[in-house]
């Protein structure tokens, strides 16, 4: 069981985590006081392994992936209780909990939406409504973002409401850009009313077409999208003025995927939509030199 003496080893671990799979947020959150860094690390790796039980274990049945994710909440609140684990990147983010005004409850929620997507065959993933929909985003897109937004000191109701704005925003990008893959896992993320109501058939989304109808409801989901980035956009300069390009760039980098299924004419079935890594690139450069130069931090 690791105990207090056992942090330095766990936070380093939380480091490799997020350094191996967000890189970009890595080198950002490099820029933040060592103390904060360490924090920002914690609460990544937490996400990023609860995600991971579902999403990475397809060799296991569902059964074996609920009990996998009840064990980890389990754990989760024992850490929590005795401040001691014996998973280094529970003991990292308990502390993290400890020491910064994140709600704990916000780590239910989020094992509570990446629950949603434990494959049943007898029970495949759908979501009624658009409500449905958002709410999921909240859950495991949303929450996240509450999450850092807490770690940062923010309080204020309007900033956390654009935090997870910018969550959803960038969840509906993912469902769009992956309506393919999402096939073949017997998931759909479009909701059933929405459908109905653009006469779309999830035949014809088995089939792959790309019909008038599908391109519709797209374009609606695009519209929906957009208007969160916009709308979460003021939220990023109450960040520290360290992340905040980091963050910029990659809500616009995101945003970037509607355009590119845009100008495929909505066809996500001939290949993932996906920004190149020199667009990336050329598109940080750009957003650093006149984000730095015109975006000031908001008190």
């Amino acid at each position: 069981m690791l105990n207090s003496s056992s942090l330095p080893q766990a936070f380093a671990k939380c480091k490799d985590i997020t350094e191996f799979h967000a890189k970009s947020f890595a080198f950002a959150a490099k820029k933040l006081p060592p103390d904060l860094a360490q924090d920002v690390y914690a609460v990544y790796a937490f996400c990023r392994i609860t995600d991971d039980l579902v999403d990475e274990q397809k060799e296991k049945t569902a059964e074996e992936i609920e009990t996998d994710l009840n064990s980890w909440k389990q754990d989760f609140h024992q850490a929590l209780e005795t401040k001691t684990s014996s998973h280094p990147v529970l003991l990292a983010f308990v502390d993290v909990l400890n020491r910064r005004p994140i709600s704990a409850s916000l780590a239910d929620e989020l094992i509570a939406g990446v629950s949603m997507d434990i494959e049943k065959t007898d029970q495949p993933q759908r979501f009624e409504t658009f409500k449905d929909v958002e709410t999921y985003c909240y859950y495991v897109a949303g929450v996240p973002g509450l999450m850092m937004a807490q770690l940062f000191g923010i309080t204020n109701k309007d900033v956390l409401n654009q935090a997870v704005l910018l969550g959803k925003a960038m969840q509906i990008t993912n469902i769009l850009r992956d309506i393919a893959d999402d096939q073949t896992r017997n998931r759909l993320y479009l909701a059933t009313e929405d459908l109905h109501q653009f006469g779309v058939s999830e035949a014809d989304l088995a089939a792959q077409k790309i019909t008038p109808e599908l391109k519709q409801l797209m374009k609606h989901y695009i519209a929906i999208a957009r208007t969160w980035y916009k709308q979460a956009q003021p939220g990023i300069g109450f960040l520290p003025s360290q992340i905040q390009v980091s963050i910029y760039s990659a809500s616009r980098i995101y945003e970037k995927i509607l355009t590119q299924i845009e100008k495929k004419q909505y066809d996500i079935f001939s290949g993932r939509v996906f920004t190149s890594k020199l667009s990336k690139i050329r598109s940080f450069v750009r957003i650093y030199l006149t984000h730095k130069l015109t975006y000031k931090p908001k008190k």
